[in-house]
């Protein structure tokens, strides 16, 4: 059989995986704050924006998860945190977020390398948070893809759960 391994760290796992739905949930949010200031649009207060509003919603993720985590068992934070691991479409969605957002930032800083006019922080920021946004629509468009071509079981979608092992 499948063998899977332990979860040495089950707060951590889903404490991590809430805080990225957070910065998913902000990222995607910020993509929309040009619209809402086009008339006194400009990078800095872009990138300004998109900070506060990720890291708000990053930090109001993880506040959340603390408190649902305050009074669960063992035993259930190491079953969200098993059923985290093994869902495909969670993990995937967080490791195109964590592709995603250092390659925007990278690109963000070396566009203020270039553009001297623009602060290097404001625009690796700014890329960071659109990095996040884009992995987001990335996964979204492969899951749309992937729904396309292979037809799947509803009550089987996006897990691939083995049988689950003690924690011990």
């Amino acid at each position: 059989g499948e063998e899977e391994e332990v979860i040495a760290h089950p707060t951590y796992e889903v404490l991590e995986h809430v805080t990225y739905k957070g910065v998913q949930i902000g990222s995607v949010l910020s993509v929309i704050s040009p619209v809402l200031y086009r008339k006194n649009f400009s990078v800095r207060r872009f990138a300004k924006i998109s900070l506060i509003t990720t890291s708000v919603c990053a930090g109001i993720t993880f506040l959340l998860g603390v408190g649902r985590l305050h009074d669960q068992s063992e035993d259930a934070i190491y079953d969200r945190a098993y059923r985290l691991r093994y869902n495909r479409n969670q993990v995937e969605m967080d490791r195109h977020t964590k592709i995603f957002a250092p390659i925007g930032g990278l690109l963000g800083a070396a566009l203020g390398i270039f553009v001297p006019s623009y602060s290097l922080f404001s625009l690796a920021a700014g890329g960071l948070v659109w990095g996040s946004a884009l992995g987001v629509g990335v996964w979204g468009a492969r899951e749309i893809i992937r729904a396309q071509n292979e037809p799947r079981n509803e009550q089987t979608q996006g897990t691939d759960t083995p049988k689950k092992k003690n924690k011990t």
